[in-house]
């Protein structure tokens, strides 16, 4: 059987192979870059840019992978969603910091100088330009309607949907005491977000 490719990305870069790093974390951008806008909710919304935060989460995740265990492919997903949840909650305080003391400075710093630009979720040789439009558009709804979500439905959702983890990995990220109990969070955290993407839809 055939080692999966990520896999085999990250044993070439811990071999020295530095071109396999880039190609390891362009495979995860997308799939980050989603689990970091569905986070962002309430006014971080409006004072954060998720591409911003995706910089940092890879910044630290380079200088931490060193001391990464890869387990299975969703976990080096989720390992950069912590990463970027510790650094929406250093933002959500630094704001909250400001509010209190009006004299310090009104923007936050995501110690990134320069935004590269996010690799496209959709492959550009296969789909239009609207086609593309409409599918960033919904995938938008549908990570604005997963902030409205409770933190453990959210949970689910990441791990299984966003990060593909397996049932047995999702178990362990939500703290269910079974596989079947993981799926029937799922479900019903899928049944949630369907009602509200239809009242977000009207």
């Amino acid at each position: 059987m055939d080692e999966p490719r990520s896999i085999s990305l990250f044993r070439r870069y811990r071999a020295g192979d530095a071109a396999a790093l880039e190609d390891l974390l362009n495979r995860y951008l997308p799939r980050v870059f989603r689990i970091v806008r569905a986070s962002l909710s309430g006014e971080l919304k409006s004072k954060l840019e998720a591409d911003d935060v995706v910089q940092v989460v890879m910044l630290r995740a380079v200088e931490s992978l060193d001391s990464f265990e890869f387990r299975e492919d969703a976990a080096l997903v989720k390992w950069m969603a912590r990463i970027a949840r510790n650094e929406i909650i250093h933002q959500a305080r630094m704001l909250q910091a400001v509010k209190r003391d009006p004299r310090r400075e009104t923007s936050l710093d995501l110690s990134v100088t320069s935004r590269a630009p996010l690799r496209d979720s959709l492959p550009t040789d296969s789909v239009g330009p609207l086609e593309r439009v409409e599918a960033d558009e919904a995938a938008r709804v549908l990570d604005d309607c997963i902030c409205e979500l409770s933190e453990r439905h959210r949970e689910v959702i990441l791990a299984r949907d966003y990060a593909g983890g397996s049932w047995a990995f999702v178990a362990d990220e939500v703290g269910a005491a079974s596989i079947d109990a993981a799926k029937q969070l799922h479900r019903r955290a899928r049944a949630n977000l369907t009602e509200i993407v239809k009242r977000r839809l009207g």
